[in-house]
């Protein structure tokens, strides 16, 4: 018991030390995965890229500029909590199409990168999930 007191401090910042190093390799572990999906899925695309299994989604030119579409580079872009990969482009009128690819891999990788950041602050995200929606609604 002795020990426990006098070595308390030491105690608690190991503690935290050592699952500050999990979370760290964790996180290190699921960016070198989301590259390897990434990798995968361009080889995929370039192979096999077939009309049906992609998604065409139609924007206008204001539409690009919108915070509903955050751009990772010019090929590859998230809209409504999904990643894309853009294959083809067409212009047509005012308007610009984008045949996609759904990026589901990379969409589970990022929503364990949220859980895990959530986790290490403390954050509960489907409980702030609804308390988002239960705050929507009492504004309505």
């Amino acid at each position: 018991m002795k020990f426990f007191r006098e070595n308390k401090t030491r105690i608690i910042l190991t503690t935290i030390a050592l699952q500050l190093v999990v979370l760290v390799g964790y996180w290190f572990w699921l960016d070198y995965q989301r590259k390897e999906i990434r990798h995968e899925v361009r080889t995929i695309i370039k192979d096999t890229a077939d009309r049906s299994e992609l998604v065409l989604l139609k924007f206008s030119p204001s539409d690009l500029c919108s915070p509903q579409i955050k751009w990772k580079h010019s090929k590859e872009f998230k809209f409504q909590n999904q990643m894309y990969d853009i294959i083809e482009t067409e212009i047509k009128n005012d308007s610009v199409y984008y045949w996609c690819w759904e990026d589901n891999d990379e969409n589970q990788l990022n929503k364990e990168m949220e859980n895990l950041i959530a986790y290490f602050l403390g954050v509960d995200p489907d409980q702030q999930e609804k308390r988002t929606v239960l705050s929507n609604l009492g504004r309505s």
